[in-house]
C-alpha cells in the first residue's frame, strides 16, 4: 500500500518551540524558510501530508504568519520543487522576483520553490498543496527554469478538476498500491499542468 497521513501540530508549545517544530516540518517538506508569526503570541500550525508516487500532498493551516525564502538562503540550500497551492480559507499575499498576488479561497497558485519569495498571511489560511518534484515537469517538457508564478481560479474549469481531484487523491492516498499510485500522480501531474501550459 501506498503512504499514510502524516499529522504534526504545534499546539500546546512554547512560542519558540512552535516556530523550531514548524520550521523544522516545512524543512522535511520542501525546504528550508523563515518564519515570523507577525507579532502574534503563538504560532498554531498543523499539517496532514502524504505522498502519492513521489508528490507531497498537504493540508495545512496556519495562524496569521510571514514566511520567506530569502536570497542567502536560496544560494545555500536546494528547493528542487514546484508548489501547487490551492487557498481554501482566509487570504495571503505572495511576492517573488517583484510580482504580488494576493489569494483568496478558490484561488490556485504554481510557484517555483527554489526562486526567492514571501508569503504573509494576516489571519488563520488553510491551503491544499502538492509539491511536486522539477525533474516530474522536466520528464514532461516543462521548462521549470523559465517559470513565473501563476496565478489560477480553482473555481471553475480545469482548476476546479485539478483541486477535486487533489482532494479526492489526499483521501485515498492510504488506500493506492504503489502502482496505482504511480499512475494517480501522472494523472495529476498532467491535469495540474493543463492549466499552466
Amino acid at each position: 500500500m501506498s503512504d499514510t497521513v502524516h499529522s504534526l501540530t504545534t499546539s500546546g508549545l512554547s512560542p519558540k518551540k512552535q516556530i523550531q517544530c514548524w520550521s523544522e516540518a516545512l524543512t522535511d517538506l520542501c525546504g528550508q524558510f523563515d518564519i515570523d508569526p507577525l507579532q502574534a503570541s503563538s504560532l498554531e500550525a498543523r499539517v496532514n501530508y502524504t505522498t502519492v508516487s513521489k508528490l507531497k500532498l498537504c493540508q495545512i493551516e496556519v495562524s496569521q504568519h510571514r514566511i520567506a525564502h530569502t536570497v542567502s538562503r536560496a544560494k545555500s540550500s536546494e528547493h528542487p520543487y514546484v508548489k501547487i497551492l490551492f487557498q481554501t480559507h482566509g487570504t495571503s499575499y505572495f511576492e517573488q522576483d517583484g510580482r504580488r498576488f494576493e489569494l483568496m479561497p478558490g484561488d490556485c497558485l504554481a510557484y517555483d520553490v527554489s526562486c526567492p519569495h514571501t508569503i504573509i498571511s494576516p489571519a488563520l489560511t488553510r491551503h491544499e498543496v502538492v509539491i511536486v518534484p522539477k525533474a516530474l515537469l522536466q520528464e514532461r517538457g516543462f521548462h521549470t527554469s523559465k517559470m513565473s508564478a501563476c496565478k489560477l481560479s480553482a473555481r471553475t474549469g480545469t482548476g476546479r478538476i485539478a483541486h477535486d481531484f487533489v482532494h479526492a487523491a489526499f483521501d485515498q492516498a492510504a488506500r493506492l498500491s504503489p502502482n496505482n499510485a504511480v499512475v494517480v500522480a501522472d494523472s495529476l501531474i498532467d491535469l495540474l499542468l493543463l492549466p499552466l501550459r
